[in-house]
């Protein structure tokens, strides 16, 4: 186990700390896009499954917390070396639960927001259904000519 095993190592620690990073960045992001503009985009709230959009939201809020719970485990995991292979920092189990959650639950919070855009997206295309075009009828009739 030479400096070779050591610099594998903490480039793995920074690939996985970046990944953690990066979906907490684009879950804080979407989190606050779909917040802000869902009132523009979605004309009547009621009808496009509102429970729908809750799930994302709480998805991606999850995607934040289990991204924040990552990092500190990556973090425990740099501070305590394992006894086995001292000086080289192995991932501890927390690590793969916490990364693993992150990335469950922004896939959920994108799926569900993919849903949810499609369902609205229905929605509103939706048009009132006549089949009988209605004829125009003259209301009044041309002067008669003298």
């Amino acid at each position: 186990m030479g400096p070779d095993s050591l610099t594998a190592a903490l480039k793995a620690f920074d690939f996985a700390s970046d990944l953690a990073k990066q979906l907490i960045t684009l879950s804080t992001g979407i989190l606050a896009l779909t917040i802000t503009f869902t009132k523009e985009f979605v004309k009547d709230f009621e009808v496009v499954r509102p429970r729908l959009l809750l799930v994302t939201w709480v998805s991606y809020l999850l995607a934040i917390l289990m991204g924040i719970a990552t990092l500190m485990s990556l973090t425990g995991s740099l501070a305590n070396p394992t006894p086995s292979t001292p000086g080289i920092p192995e991932f501890l189990p927390g690590v793969f639960l916490f990364a693993g959650a992150q990335i469950l639950a922004f896939l959920a919070g994108t799926i569900s927001l993919i849903s949810y855009a499609w369902s609205a997206m229905r929605s509103s295309t939706i048009a009132p259904t006549s089949t009988t075009p209605k004829s125009v009828e003259p209301t009044a009739k041309a002067p008669d000519s003298i």
